[in-house]
């Protein structure tokens, strides 16, 4: 979905500080290299997100709830601030579903990687949202929703769960598979 977005790509890089005793530096790098993919294990904050200007993205951190910021929030990125001399992003503008504009920054979090060795990563607590699981609807109330409940549901209360988001019957929910 990102690609048909006409806006240049903008590639937001973790800030990782390691704190551990020299010699296992190395190894907390490698363990880093092969864990990009799972968030997991990384307090829930990616090492690289791509985000363009008019992507969708869900926030992955309970923010602000009184402001509509909280995990699962879905919003629209509008603008950046960057750093003039560096291009470094600040902050993001997001479009909440309620219309609020609100400037994100990048969070800290210190997880431990291999035994009494320590990674602070600093980053926005983003992901591109076009699509997410039942599971993560969960708290969620949607005005529209695109559902494939083919055969991958294994209980039929997710059928259900999944109906119930959409906030009135005036909601879309199209059924796909």
């Amino acid at each position: 979905m990102l690609n048909r977005i006409a806006s240049k790509e903008i590639l937001l890089i973790a800030e990782d500080t390691i704190d551990c005793i020299l010699y296992v530096r190395k190894k907390v790098l490698k363990v880093l290299s092969n864990t990009d993919d799972d968030n997991s294990k990384t307090a829930g904050l990616s090492k690289e997100i791509v985000i363009k200007i008019g992507a969708k993205v869900m926030i992955r951190r309970n923010i602000d709830a009184t402001l509509g910021l909280g995990n699962g929030t879905i919003a629209k990125v509008i603008s950046v601030v960057q750093d003039t001399c560096t291009d470094h992003v600040e902050k993001i503008k997001l479009l909440l579903p309620s219309g609020l504009e609100y400037l994100i920054e990048r969070v800290s979090v210190k997880f431990e990687v291999v035994d009494r060795a320590f990674v602070s990563r600093k980053q926005f607590p983003l992901c591109l949202s076009y699509g997410i699981t039942i599971h993560k609807s969960q708290g969620l109330s949607l005005q529209s929703a695109i559902m494939d409940i083919g055969n991958s549901i294994f209980n039929c209360g997710q059928v259900y769960f999944a109906l119930s988001r959409v906030t009135s019957l005036r909601g879309y929910i199209h059924l796909a598979g």
